[in-house]
C-alpha cells in the first residue's frame, strides 16, 4: 500500500503551534508570572499555560517549543518564551490574539528574559546577552562579557544588570549600549532581587549579597530560587521549603510546602505562586495561611471508548488496554505498541495513531500507515468508509485509505466530534463548530464560544471552561473546567477536577458529588463509567450508586525479591498480597499466597531463606515464615514503609515519615532510629555502612559502628532506587539519568541519559547496568553507558526487578504476575 505523507506545515508554523491540554503541565515548572487575574506558566513539556487565578481553570495552552519552555516574560503587549536546546529560540506571541509574532535564535539554551517599555533582553547558556528594540523588534546588539551561563537579567533605569555561573554581576548601559562595570562574588549567581530600586545577588551557596556594599545580608542552605515584591522576599529550597522575609531580610514565616525542589516563584496581592520540579503549581495565601493547587498533567488515562462489552482505555504511557464490563477482567496488548497517542474503533476494527521519534503516524486496522505528520493527532474517527484525521490546522478525510478531501483551519486543533447520519460535526479548541456533509462534501463553520469544545452530544455542546449550549444557545455556565461529558438517563454527566455533576437538561438544575480524583473520561450504557486520573474507573448504576471499580493496578506487582539459593521468588504489590513462586524449568509456579497488609506492599525481602519481611503503605513492617504465618508486626513508622535492608541479624527499614529504624530480629527490639529531613526511598548495605537515598536526590552513608553520617552525592532530582556492585554505586533518577559513583572516593564516574522518563529500578550485575522505567522498558547498558539491549514488551511502567545471577535471569513484572527474562 502506498503511504501518504503530507508535509502540510512549514517548520516555523509547527514550532509555534497551539494545542489543548486538559491537565496543565507535565514536567518542571520553570517560570511563573502574574498579569492581572491570569497566571502564566512555562515548563519542561515545552508548553506555556494561561490560568484563571480565581477559578484555577486552564484557559489556554501554547506549545511554544520542541524542548523545554525554559524562560518566560509577559508584558502589556507580548508573551515571550525562551527555549532549551536544541530549540533554543526566543519566540514572541501577541498577548491578545495569541498569534506568533517573531522569533530570535541563540546558540544555546535561554534561561532568562526581561522586558520593559523599550527593550526585550534575554540570555542563557551561550554566555551572551541579547538586546532587542521592543518597538521595531530588531536585534540591537549582543554583549558577551560573561564567561559562563547567564542566569538572570533586570533593567533598572538605564542599566541592564546580568548575573551568571561565573559569579559576575555585569552592569551595562543599555541606552548607549556599552559596558559600565562588573562585580564578582563567590559561587554561581542564580538570581537577582530588586528591592526598592536596589539589587541583591543570590548565590548557589545560599548567600544573598548586597551588590552595592558587596556584603552578605542573608544565608540559608539549599536555595534554588528567590523572588521579591513590594512587601516581601520569597526564597525556595531544593527540599520544598518556602521562606518569607521582610525587606530587611528578617524571616517572617517558613512553610514546608512541597516534597520536591521549588524552582519558580511569583506573587500577586497576598498570594504567592510556587512551581516545583515535579510539575506542581501551588498557591499560598499569606492572610489565610492556606495552600491550594492548580491542575498538573498527572492523569494516567488519556481516552476511553465503550464498544460492545469492552471498555477500551488509552493510557498516557501510550498503551491500550480493555476491560470486560461484565467480568472486570483487564486485557493488555490490544495493539502491540506502547506509543499510541489516539485511537478509534469501528466495526471491530481499530484505527490508531502513534508517536514515533516525534513523528505521528496513523495506522488502519491492518497496521498500514495511511498518514504521517509532525503534529499530534488530536482527532481520529471513522464513519462508513471515511476516516477523519485531525491535527493542527487541518482535518483530512480518507476513503479506503486514500485522501479525498481536507478542511483547513485557522491555527487551531479539532478535538471533538459527533456523527449524525451523513453529517459530521467537529469542535475545535477555539470554540468553532465545523459541519461536514458526506452527501455533497460541503463545509459550514460557525463560532459559538472562545473556549475549547470538548463534547458534542445531540443538540448539546459543552466547553472546557464550563459552558453548556443547547441548539447553539448558552443555557448554563459552571465555574470549573469540564474534562468530559456523556449523556446518561437523559441527563448530561460532567466530569470535573473534584466532582461528578448531573445536569438536568429539562430544568437546568444540577446535583453533584465529590470524587477523590479528577474525572478525565466518561462513558455510559446501562452503567456509567467514570475514568479517574489515577487510572481507576468507577462504575455507577442508574441511581448513581457506586456499583464497582475497574482498576488495572489492583494486582500490580511493585516489589520482588529472590532467595539466595535461587529457588524462590516473592512478590508484593497493589493487591496487598504476598506471593511465593518457585522457579521450575524456566517458569514461575505460584505455591503460596498470604495476606495481612491493609495497603500496597512497597518493599519485600527474603532473609536467611526462612523469613519473608514486607513493608507497606499501611505504615507497618511484617515478618512471616514461608508457611505464611505472621510472626511479628512492627508499627514504629508513621508513614509509608518504602525500603528494607538486612545484615547480620539486623533489619533496617526506611519510610516516608523520614525515619530509619534498625531492628534486631533475634532479640525482637529496636537498636536505634534516625530521623531525617526527607522521605527515604532506598537502602543498601555497603561494607560497614548503610547507603540511604532520599526523595530530594540526596545520598548519604550511615556508619553502622558510630552512626556518623556522610552526605556524598546528590542528583537534585528524585531517586527511587539504586544498586551497588563491587565499589560502584549505580543510581537512576526521575529525569531518566543514570549515575555511576565510586564509593571509595565518592566521585562521579559517569552520567548518561538511560531513559527520557523516570527510572524506577536499577540493578548492577557483572559489567551490566539494568534500568527499568516508566516508559515501559528495561534497558541494559555497559559501564561505559553504551546501550546493549532493550526489552519493550511491557504494557505498564516497570517497577519491580530482581536478578538471578546463577541463571542470568531478570525477574520482573509490569502487571499482576512476575515473569522471567533472559539477560541479553
Amino acid at each position: 500500500m502506498k503511504i501518504l505523507v503530507i508535509f502540510f506545515l512549514s517548520v516555523s508554523v509547527f514550532l509555534f503551534s497551539f494545542s489543548f491540554s486538559l491537565f496543565g503541565h507535565h514536567g518542571a515548572i520553570w517560570q511563573l508570572q502574574v498579569d492581572k487575574n491570569l497566571l502564566y506558566s512555562s515548563a519542561s513539556d515545552g508548553i506555556v499555560n494561561i490560568w484563571n487565578i480565581r477559578s484555577k481553570t486552564l484557559l489556554l495552552s501554547i506549545y511554544s517549543h520542541n524542548s523545554w519552555a525554559r524562560a518566560l516574560a509577559v508584558d502589556d503587549k507580548y508573551i515571550i518564551v525562551g527555549g532549551y536546546k536544541p530549540d533554543g529560540n526566543l519566540k514572541i506571541y501577541d498577548k491578545v490574539s495569541g498569534k506568533f509574532v517573531k522569533s530570535f535564535s541563540s546558540k544555546g539554551s535561554i534561561f532568562t528574559i526581561y522586558t520593559n517599555s523599550n527593550y526585550i533582553v534575554f540570555g542563557g547558556s551561550d554566555n551572551k546577552v541579547y538586546i532587542i528594540d521592543k518597538k521595531s523588534l530588531k536585534l540591537l546588539t549582543i554583549h558577551a562579557f560573561h564567561e559562563r551561563w547567564i542566569r538572570d537579567l533586570v533593567i533598572i533605569n538605564n542599566q541592564l544588570i546580568s548575573c551568571g555561573d561565573d559569579g559576575k554581576v555585569i552592569f551595562y548601559d543599555i541606552n548607549n549600549l556599552k559596558f559600565d562595570f562588573e562585580k564578582t562574588f563567590k559561587g554561581r549567581i542564580i538570581k537577582l532581587l530588586t528591592i526598592e530600586n536596589k539589587v541583591y545577588a543570590v548565590s548557589s551557596f545560599g548567600i544573598i549579597y548586597d551588590i552595592e556594599k558587596e556584603n552578605e545580608v542573608f544565608k540559608i542552605e539549599n536555595i534554588t530560587t528567590a523572588y521579591a515584591d513590594e512587601n516581601h522576599i520569597y526564597i525556595g529550597t531544593n527540599i520544598g521549603e518556602l521562606y518569607i522575609l521582610d525587606h530587611n531580610f528578617q524571616t517572617i514565616n517558613y512553610i514546608k510546602i512541597a516534597i520536591d525542589p521549588i524552582i519558580s516563584i511569583t506573587s500577586s496581592s497576598n498570594n504567592v505562586f510556587i512551581g516545583t520540579s515535579s510539575g506542581k503549581i501551588l498557591q499560598y495565601n499569606l492572610l489565610e495561611n492556606s495552600i491550594t493547587s492548580f491542575l498538573n498533567n498527572f492523569s494516567l488515562i488519556k481516552k476511553t471508548i465503550l464498544y460492545k462489552n469492552q471498555l477500551y482505555v488509552l493510557k498516557n504511557t501510550g498503551s491500550l488496554i480493555s476491560y470486560n464490563t461484565k467480568t472486570g477482567e483487564a486485557y493488555r496488548n490490544i495493539i502491540n505498541q506502547t506509543n499510541i497517542s489516539n485511537f478509534f474503533i469501528n466495526n471491530d476494527q481499530i484505527y490508531y495513531s502513534s508517536n514515533e521519534y516525534n513523528e505521528y503516524k496513523v495506522y488502519d486496522s491492518q497496521k498500514n500507515v495511511i498518514f504521517e505528520s509532525e503534529n499530534d493527532i488530536s482527532l481520529l474517527f471513522k464513519i462508513d468508509n471515511y476516516v477523519f484525521i485531525g491535527t493542527y490546522g487541518f482535518i483530512y478525510i480518507f476513503d479506503n485509505d486514500l485522501l479525498i478531501d481536507y478542511i483547513e483551519l485557522d491555527n487551531e486543533w479539532p478535538i471533538s466530534f459527533q456523527i449524525n447520519a451523513k453529517t459530521v460535526k467537529i469542535g475545535t479548541n477555539t470554540g468553532k463548530i465545523i459541519e461536514y456533509s458526506l452527501n455533497d462534501f460541503s463545509v459550514k463553520i460557525h463560532k459559538i464560544s472562545n473556549n475549547p469544545i470538548i463534547k458534542i452530544l445531540n443538540n448539546y455542546i459543552v466547553t472546557f471552561n464550563g459552558e453548556i449550549f443547547e441548539n447553539d444557545n448558552l443555557i448554563f455556565t459552571f465555574e470549573t473546567n469540564i474534562f468530559d461529558t456523556t449523556m446518561y438517563n437523559k441527563d448530561l454527566i460532567l466530569g470535573t477536577n473534584k466532582e461528578l455533576i448531573i445536569f438536568n437538561t429539562i430544568t437546568h438544575s444540577f446535583s453533584k458529588f465529590e470524587i477523590s480524583f479528577p474525572i478525565v473520561s466518561l462513558q455510559s450504557n446501562e452503567f456509567l463509567y467514570a475514568s479517574l486520573s489515577n487510572g481507576d474507573i468507577m462504575v455507577f448504576d442508574s441511581n448513581f450508586n457506586e456499583y464497582g471499580k475497574l482498576a488495572e493496578n489492583e494486582a500490580k506487582i511493585v516489589t520482588v525479591d529472590i532467595s539466595s539459593n535461587g529457588k524462590y521468588i516473592v512478590t508484593g504489590g497493589a493487591d496487598k498480597k504476598i506471593k511465593i513462586w518457585k522457579i521450575e524449568n524456566g517458569k514461575l509456579i505460584l505455591i503460596k499466597t498470604f495476606t495481612g497488609h491493609n495497603d500496597w506492599i512497597r518493599t519485600i525481602k527474603i532473609v536467611d531463606q526462612k523469613f519473608i519481611i514486607s513493608g507497606s503503605s499501611d505504615n507497618t513492617v511484617k515478618i512471616w515464615n514461608f508457611n505464611g504465618r505472621l510472626l511479628k508486626t512492627l508499627s514504629y513508622h508513621t508513614g509509608y514503609v518504602w525500603s528494607l535492608e538486612y545484615k547480620d541479624g539486623v533489619l533496617y527499614s526506611g519510610g516516608w515519615d523520614n525515619k530509619l529504624f534498625a531492628y534486631n530480629l533475634n532479640k525482637m527490639k529496636v537498636i536505634f532510629s534516625k530521623t531525617f529531613k526527607q522521605p527515604i526511598t532506598h537502602l543498601k548495605i555497603y561494607k560497614n555502612s548503610l547507603i540511604i537515598s532520599f526523595i530530594n536526590g540526596d545520598i548519604i552513608k550511615l556508619n553502622l559502628t558510630n552512626l556518623s553520617i556522610e552526605k556524598f552525592f546528590s542528583t537534585k532530582s528524585i531517586i527511587w532506587n539504586f544498586d551497588i556492585f563491587n565499589n560502584i554505586l549505580g543510581v537512576g533518577d526521575e529525569k531518566g539519568f543514570c549515575y555511576l559513583i565510586n564509593l571509595e572516593n565518592n566521585k562521579l564516574i559517569r552520567k548518561f541519559q538511560a531513559h527520557r522518563t523516570t527510572i524506577f529500578n536499577v540493578k548492577l550485575w557483572q559489567n551490566k547496568i539494568i534500568t527499568a522505567s516508566s516508559d515501559n522498558t528495561i534497558k541494559i547498558f555497559d559501564f561505559e553507558g553504551n546501550l546493549k539491549g532493550i526489552i519493550k514488551d511491557f504494557s505498564l511502567s516497570v517497577l519491580a526487578v530482581a536478578i538471578d545471577p546463577a541463571r542470568n535471569y531478570i525477574i520482573t513484572s509490569s502487571g499482576k504476575d512476575p515473569i522471567i527474562l533472559q539477560i541479553p
